[in-house]
């Protein structure tokens, strides 16, 4: 879960654990998931697994928080494949938002 969408999910957790990270590393998370409440940057960092993805957790809307709670993860207990997920982390990608930017401007010009 990300730091930005912590309050929406207190109505359906109590507690948030960082499991396998030193001291250093719990103490950065506390901070930025309990006072700071957002994080800019690879969602990578916070997030554990998400490695393959060149997501900025800031380009992901806390809408998407909702979606995710609606479908239920299905996709973890392998039910069905719906991708939200992983569509959502694709568009966050700031390289793949670059290009972009550079193709529909290249061709106005």
């Amino acid at each position: 879960m990300r730091p930005e969408d912590l309050d929406y999910y207190s109505k359906f957790i109590d507690s948030c654990e960082f499991p396998n990270v030193d001291y250093e590393a719990e103490r950065a998370l506390f901070r930025i998931y309990k006072q700071e409440k957002k994080f800019y940057g690879p969602i990578s960092l916070i997030i554990p697994g998400l490695e393959e993805y060149n997501a900025d957790n800031d380009l992901i809307s806390s809408e998407y928080s909702i979606i995710r709670t609606y479908c239920q993860q299905k996709c973890e207990s392998h039910e069905r494949r719906c991708t939200i997920c992983e569509m959502i982390l694709h568009l966050a990608d700031p390289d793949a938002l670059q290009h972009l930017k550079d193709k529909y401007v290249n061709d106005k010009a």
